[in-house]
């Protein structure tokens, strides 16, 4: 979907992950010691997705 709308995030203060893999990003709380493993499999995924563009 490139040439396609662009927005812009602007994190609030506080616990929580942005990561961004080229024209991707994620958002999401931070993880603690029962989310953990989630977040790493989202980050993954992120870095997968980001890969095959």
């Amino acid at each position: 979907m490139s040439g396609g709308p662009r927005g812009v995030a602007r994190p609030l203060a506080g616990d929580g992950l942005v990561a961004q893999e080229g024209e991707l990003s994620l958002v999401c709380a931070a993880p603690d010691a029962v989310t953990a493993a989630l977040v790493d499999g989202l980050l993954a995924a992120l870095e997968q997705v980001a890969a095959r563009r």
